[in-house]
C-alpha cells in the first residue's frame, strides 16, 4: 500500500497493530558530473516500491522524504540539506505522528549515509518517548546497503574500499531506474578515501573511525569510486535482492 494514494477511510480502517509504516530516506545532493542530484532518494524509494509490491497487505510505504542531513557536500555548492539536530526534529515528528494514530510497527528504510547519525538519535528519542507505553511498540531503521550487504558483494566489480558515491553501486542503480537521467562520466575521481587504513566510504567496507568530513576534500569531483563499471543488468539485480530482503524483514518484523 501506498500511504499517499490512501483515503482517509482506508487509512483509518488499516490494521496498524500489524501493518508496518515505511519511511524512506533520501537526500539532495550532488552525485558527480553523471548522475542526478536526486540519486539517493530515487534509489530508496525504488527499492521500498518494490519491496511493497512483494508484501502489499503488510506495508504502508510514505513519500520518499528527498531531503536529509547533506552538510557534508556543501563545499560542492550543490546540495539541499536540512542542519543535522532539525532532521532529528522532523524523523521524531513523522514518528510520532504515526504512533500517536496507532501504528505499532515503525520502520526507516535510509539511502544517505550521513543521515545515520540523525536517524539513530530520533529513534532513541522515540524510545525514550514511549518507552512507558502499555503495548509494545516497534521502532526499528536500516540502511539498504547494509540490510543487504550480499547483494553488493554479488554484483560488485570494484575493490575494496572503492564503492563510495556515485559509484559503480550507485551508478548502476540509476541506469535501472532512470537510465535517461545518467551522462556519460569520463573525468577524475577518488577511487578509495584518502586514509583507508582507517576510514572508508565503501559500502562493504565500514570505518574504523568516525570522522567529520567534507566529500570535495577527498573528492573535487564528487565522485568516490568507479563508476565506469556499472551497468544496468547490475542495478536490477541490486532492486531485486535489496528489496527481497527488505520484505523479509518487514514479514517478520510485523508480527514481533
Amino acid at each position: 500500500m501506498r500511504l499517499a494514494e490512501l483515503t482517509k477511510d482506508a487509512y483509518l480502517a488499516l490494521d496498524k497493530a500489524r501493518v508496518v509504516a515505511v519511511i524512506p530516506l533520501g537526500s539532495m545532493e550532488q552525485h558527480g558530473p553523471h548522475l542526478p542530484m536526486g540519486t539517493d532518494a530515487m534509489q530508496c524509494e525504488a527499492i521500498a516500491a518494490r519491496a511493497e509490491e512483494l508484501n502489499p497487505d503488510v506495508m504502508v510505504v510514505a513519500p520518499v522524504l528527498w531531503v536529509g542531513n547533506s552538510v557534508n557536500h556543501l563545499g560542492l555548492r550543490a546540495a539541499i540539506t536540512i542542519d543535522p539536530t532539525r532532521y532529528v526534529s522532523v524523523l521524531g515528528d513523522i514518528g510520532r505522528s504515526l504512533i500517536d494514530q496507532g501504528f505499532r510497527h515503525i520502520f526507516f528504510l535510509n539511502g544517505h549515509g550521513a543521515n545515520t547519525g540523525p536517524l539513530l538519535t530520533a529513534l532513541h528519542q522515540l524510545e525514550y518517548k514511549y518507552v512507558d507505553r502499555a503495548e509494545r511498540l516497534h521502532i526499528a531503521a536500516a540502511n539498504w546497503w547494509s540490510i543487504a550487504p550480499e547483494a553488493l558483494e554479488e554484483v560488485r566489480d570494484s575493490p575494496p574500499g572503492a564503492a563510495g558515491h556515485a559509484c559503480e553501486i550507485e551508478t548502476s542503480l540509476m541506469l535501472a531506474i532512470a537510465p535517461g537521467l545518467v551522462q556519460e562520466h569520463s573525468g577524475p575521481t577518488a577511487e578509495r578515501h584518502p586514509h583507508q587504513d582507517w576510514a572508508s566510504y565503501d559500502y562493504n567496507y565500514p570505518s574504523r573511525v568516525m570522522m567529520v568530513e567534507m566529500i570535495h576534500a577527498a573528492a573535487p569531483d564528487g565522485v568516490i569510486g568507479l563508476p565506469e563499471l556499472a551497468t544496468e543488468a547490475k542495478g536490477q539485480q541490486l532492486i531485486e535482492d535489496v528489496a527481497g530482503r527488505v520484505s523479509e524483514f518487514i514479514r517478520q518484523f510485523s508480527t514481533w
